[in-house]
């Protein structure tokens, strides 16, 4: 429950920022990590509309990243490759909720 709570904190101060046209990608970067790992926590814990929730929010900030970057659309994974695909991107990091 915490951790959720400090993610959420996380997913508020990155919306709060994109206001600021200099960081704006930064922002939408982070706003995209933040979903996905609420995406990860959601999945562990059997909470499937909340996990479907975060997996489109994800895809809607990385998407946007893309157009404003002039990048091709992000590629839509199932849930498992997504998952796996996050939970290798984050192989080596300290994650304490993946330990309980």
């Amino acid at each position: 429950m915490r951790t959720l709570l400090l993610l959420a904190a996380l997913l508020s101060a990155a919306v709060s920022c994109t206001r600021k046209p200099a960081v704006s990608a930064v922002d939408t970067m982070a706003r995209a990590t933040v979903h996905e790992r609420l995406f990860l926590i959601y999945r562990k814990e059997g909470r499937m509309d909340e996990m479907k929730r975060e997996y489109e929010k994800s895809f809607d900030s990385l998407a946007r990243y893309a157009r404003r970057a002039g990048l091709p659309p992000p590629v839509t994974n199932s849930y498992e490759e997504f998952a796996a695909k996050i939970e290798m991107s984050e192989r080596g990091l300290d994650v304490r909720w993946k330990k309980k």
